[in-house]
């Protein structure tokens, strides 16, 4: 048997499913979040399929640390979009990122968050982010920016 991609199965309807002669495991547990999803209505839950294993030295490549927004402001005819001004202590850096919905900018300014700095560069509505802050996401859709548990100095490693 060959195990089917989750992309496959995602894109098939009820007809396709009524024709499966054979699954393995893996496959069988994902056509039953589909048909909650399909049938029920219920949310699919992201975290549905672990992603694939990465080797320790590639997760260690990561430059992630502390930083401190200093700006959070509004990204003109965007609905979702903030520029953030992130402190680094050696230096300062800019991002985009998608937080209407659950900040504020105000809300944003002066706190300390998880940041990845060696990711590649991308452009959103013409501004360039230069970094990317962290955040966990739950299966209700809720967003909460990760960041350091007690004081600590902007621009520390995460290890």
């Amino acid at each position: 048997m060959t195990p089917l991609s989750l992309a496959q199965i995602l894109s098939w309807n009820q007809q396709s499913i009524c024709h499966i002669e054979e699954c393995d495991l893996f496959t069988l547990h994902i056509l039953e979040e589909w048909a909650k999803v399909k049938i029920l209505g219920v949310r699919m839950e992201r975290s549905l399929v672990t992603r694939m294993e990465i080797p320790f030295n590639d997760f260690m490549e990561l430059d992630m640390r502390i930083g401190k927004i200093e700006e959070a402001t509004l990204i003109p005819g965007s609905r979702n979009l903030m520029k953030l001004i992130v402190d680094f202590g050696f230096e300062k850096r800019q991002s985009v990122a998608g937080l209407l919905q659950y900040y504020k900018p105000e809300e944003l300014v002066g706190k300390k968050f998880a940041f990845v700095l060696n990711l590649q560069r991308r452009k959103f509505m013409g501004i360039e982010s230069q970094c990317m802050v962290l955040a966990a996401e739950d299966s209700e859709g809720h967003v909460v920016l990760l960041g350091p548990e007690k004081d600590i100095a902007v621009g520390s490693r995460i290890r």
